[in-house]
């Protein structure tokens, strides 16, 4: 019994530490894959899931089943667990402490204790009640990915527009940095929305996304239009990135563009970004990343983007 017993927790270990070799060494940011990444986060569940089941096989093996202090442990640990590796993701390139996973965490290891828990005969309501629970909570966590993929099919069939912002979707791609971005009605070029960017002072206040339509072989041009409120021009910078991006400024197309107040038309001829990367071409076939910002901004600016695009040759 004793040789069965050690087997048994051997074989949680194994699982659990499967579970976490798993979640660090594969890391989908790589891929700029909204469905993918989203996917990814809604992993956490399943996964720390599995890690509480396993954790509470080693803590009641051979012990009464319904006995409800070892699911809490193993619920607890299984949190602390979560919350340990989102603080060692701090030191790891490309990965990232995130608040959100800590909540997948935890939700994947109540949810699974809940499901295998043995309720007693006179509790049926109850465990019918939990699971139902447990399962409503699990469905909305994959909302998320439920719109990613929605998203991703709408941007590749609008392509060769990259982004007019004509829905929250759209918007959601993009990250800030000291910038606050809306869907406006004013100063829409294509369709009936803009996205209104308010800068704050600082040194990089703009937008960036890495979800894009990355195979820009058969296009000639970069555009977009930008509206530009207030009496003072404005200097912007445009950044893009490939796949095989070094790491370093010079492995980047990079050039700043003076907005005047009012419209703005910006153009940019791709064979200046192929050609842009030092000592190689850029792949305009795995464009993975851009940057629209400012630099050291002195004071609070407004303006609209819209219908960023890229041309037929």
């Amino acid at each position: 019994m004793k040789t069965a017993a050690n087997k048994s927790r051997l074989w949680a270990l194994l699982i659990a530490s499967g579970c976490f070799a798993f979640f660090f060494l594969v890391n989908t940011r790589m891929n700029n894959n909204r469905p993918l990444d989203e996917l990814f986060n809604f992993g956490h569940i399943p996964l720390f899931g599995i890690v509480s089941l396993a954790i509470l096989k080693i803590l009641k093996h051979g012990r009464d089943p319904t006995h409800k202090r070892h699911y809490v442990i193993s619920g607890a640990c299984t949190a602390l667990l979560g919350i340990v590796t989102e603080c060692l993701q701090l030191f790891i390139p490309e990965r990232s402490f995130t608040i959100s996973d800590i909540f997948r965490d935890a939700l994947g290891a109540c949810t699974f204790l809940v499901f295998v828990y043995p309720f007693r005969s006179t509790h049926a309501r109850m465990q019918k009640i939990c699971r139902i629970s447990c399962a409503g909570c699990i469905a909305v966590a994959l909302i998320p990915v439920v719109l990613a993929i929605t998203d991703s099919i709408s941007m590749h069939k609008n392509f060769p527009v990259i982004c007019s912002f004509e829905n929250r979707l759209e918007v959601s791609r993009w990250n800030t940095q000291k910038c606050k971005i809306t869907i406006s009605r004013k100063h829409a070029t294509h369709g009936e929305f803009s996205l209104k960017l308010n800068l704050r002072p600082g040194g990089l206040p703009g937008i960036a996304t890495r979800y894009l339509p990355g195979d820009w072989q058969k296009k000639n041009k970069l555009a977009c239009d930008i509206y530009l409120e207030g009496t003072n021009s404005l200097n912007m910078t445009l950044r893009i990135q490939d796949s095989n991006y070094n790491g370093t400024l010079a492995d980047t197309y990079h050039e700043i563009f003076v907005l005047l107040p009012g419209k703005n038309s910006i153009e940019i001829n791709l064979d200046t970004v192929q050609n842009a990367p030092a000592g190689r071409l850029m792949d305009l076939g795995t464009i993975a990343k851009m940057y629209i910002f400012s630099y050291k901004l002195q004071s609070y600016r407004t303006l609209y983007v819209d219908n960023i695009r890229v041309c037929e040759k």
